[in-house]
């Protein structure tokens, strides 16, 4: 090797420099687009739909899953009251999984129904008052939570 190269290649190198970094910072404190909320609300309604008529899927338990829990994680900050409302949909989710797994079927009960759907509607209007950085932190705290062994 060459004694330049040397000299160049022991050189320590330079950090990049994001030069968009406030812009990406600035989107993530203003509130979401009607094309972002838009694309939020669709697969969990898909989702919900496909569990309240029976015919949902693993797939569709993981997302109504997944907003529950984003929702009881933001709404911890916000209100006590709205975290009894997200713990119970949490329990229904828990009875859902428990039947399909004694019985196959992924069917709701009335009680279940009752207890998820306020949350699915709750969860559209966090996504509307929240800025995408508070809903990225919620789920970052969702998983968090995973990882430690909570059950979700």
């Amino acid at each position: 090797m060459s004694k330049a190269r040397q000299r160049n290649g022991n050189k320590p190198r330079r950090a990049h420099i994001d030069k968009f970094a406030q812009f990406r910072v600035m989107r993530d404190l203003q509130p979401f687009t009607q094309a972002e909320l838009l694309q939020l609300r669709v697969k969990p309604r898909v989702a919900w739909e496909s569990l309240r008529t029976g015919h949902g899927t693993d797939d569709d338990r993981g997302t109504i899953s997944a907003v529950v829990n984003t929702s009881l994680a933001r709404c911890e900050a916000i209100d006590p009251a709205l975290v009894e409302v997200c713990k119970a949909a949490q329990q229904a989710l828990k009875r859902m999984r428990d039947r399909q797994q004694r019985t196959g079927s992924t069917a709701l009960s009335h009680e279940d129904i009752e207890a998820i759907a306020p949350v699915i509607d709750l969860h559209e209007q966090l996504l509307e008052l929240s800025t995408p950085l508070e809903m990225k932190n919620a789920l970052l705290e969702v998983l968090r939570r995973a990882a430690a062994g909570a059950t979700i």
